[in-house]
């Protein structure tokens, strides 16, 4: 059986949105036009800043990564708490075990990885991703289930460090998912497999909200995470007073 590709991927008329009669771009400070179809002026912002949120869903600030402060401790942290956590068979990475299984599952499933088929569904979409880090990239498992539990972990003990919800998103899928971009999946003018460029912010959302019911920090994980910062500040304080 041949898995059909789903969706109007094939239209060629945008969805007209119209922001205003005088076709200006909606964010303040900025006059650039809005794009354009033969009805009129279509969309909320022009293609400078639509770009700017796509990218990193703020206009002023960039979707960190997981080698800045304080994102790069916290990321390192739980990854070793969580990685003690498992030689240990803690049963508090019960989530991570069963999202693993899961994703070695669907590794093996008839078409995944197949850019063609990639958007038969918002989970099958998810697994395309992670089929990519597990099988084409040939990435350990423990490997993959540490890098997304402490990427979703930043998220959940320094929400703070985000811009916009937007932005959080688009970090769980660029730093996450492990793409220089944000991941999309397109076929090239003659039908054949191209390469991955940007998703719409609808999509990084989606992927986003599946990304964290796979991966989410349980209470006890965050407060092992928080202590053992603690340790290492108290540590690092003492180092430098002696």
């Amino acid at each position: 059986m041949t898995l059909e590709r789903i969706g109007n991927s094939g239209r060629s008329k945008p969805a007209l949105k119209y922001a205003n009669e005088a076709g200006t771009c909606s964010r303040p400070s900025c006059s650039r036009m809005l794009r354009r179809a033969t009805a009129g002026y279509y969309g909320k912002y022009c293609n400078q800043c639509s770009r700017r949120l796509i990218d990193h869903g703020d206009f002023t600030t960039d979707v960190p990564t997981i080698t800045q402060q304080p994102y790069a401790v916290l990321y390192e942290t739980i990854k070793e708490v969580a990685a003690t956590l498992i030689k240990e068979a803690d049963g508090s990475m019960g989530r991570q075990a069963a999202a693993l299984e899961r994703v070695a599952e669907f590794s093996n499933a008839d078409g995944m990885g197949d850019p063609v088929l990639a958007k038969r569904s918002d989970i099958w979409l998810t697994h395309h991703y992670y089929h990519h880090q597990l099988v084409t990239k040939k990435r350990d498992p423990i490997d993959l289930l540490l890098h997304m539990t402490a990427v979703v972990g930043v998220t959940q003990l320094h929400s703070q460090g985000f811009s916009t919800d937007d932005q959080e998103a688009l970090f769980l899928c660029k730093r996450g998912l492990g793409y220089k971009s944000l991941p999309s999946v397109r076929l090239s003018l003659d039908g054949s497999p191209a390469g991955h460029g940007r998703f719409p912010l609808r999509t990084a959302r989606m992927l986003a909200k599946r990304i964290k019911g796979d991966w989410t920090l349980t209470p006890c994980m965050l407060e092992l995470v928080a202590e053992s910062i603690q340790t290492k500040a108290e540590a690092k304080s003492t180092a430098g007073t002696n």
